[in-house]
């Protein structure tokens, strides 16, 4: 009987290790490695071999607030956002609804990436800058139609710090 209630405590607790508290919150720290004398911003960015990362990111679009997230990424993908919003205005949306939207809109810098790549050669306009230390695009515009309005890409990522179990 000691063992069964034994297991009966370890089952809940598989549940909560390795993942945010109840309250969402992760812990980060910051980055003490140093690849910044890699020259190639991508290359530089892989050398931190990082998939479980904090990173703040905005956007520019037509659409209702906000324009911009923290950003939770475990295992390269969005796991988590936090963000604010003008006042308290949700303009007529629930707050799952701007939840889910906020999510959807992050990307990861992995996907930035693949973003450049992807126009490179056939947008009428981009414009990048990188991290000096990290090598990820702090900002990014793409402008794929100079014929057609607000289909520009127009991405920017700021405070870096790795998530830690």
């Amino acid at each position: 009987m000691i063992k069964y209630s034994f297991l009966l405590f370890l089952i809940p607790l598989f549940f909560f290790c390795g993942n945010p508290s109840d309250d969402g919150s992760f812990t980060t720290s910051s980055i003490e490695e140093d690849y910044s004398s890699i020259e190639n911003p991508r290359e530089r960015w892989q050398a931190y071999r990082l998939s479980d990362y904090y990173i703040e990111q905005g956007w520019s679009c037509e659409c209702f607030p906000p324009d911009g997230c923290e950003s939770y990424i475990i295992d390269n993908s969005i796991a988590d956002v936090k963000y604010t919003l003008p006042g308290e205005a949700y303009f007529g949306r629930s707050k799952e609804d701007i939840y889910n939207y906020t999510k959807d809109m992050a990307i990861t810098i992995d996907e930035a990436f693949a973003l450049i790549e992807k126009y490179k050669n056939s947008a009428a306009k981009i414009e990048v800058e990188y991290d000096p230390r990290f090598g990820f695009p702090t900002k990014l515009f793409i402008d794929i139609d100079a014929q057609m309005a607000d289909e520009e890409i127009i991405r920017s990522f700021g405070t870096l710090k790795k998530i830690v179990p």
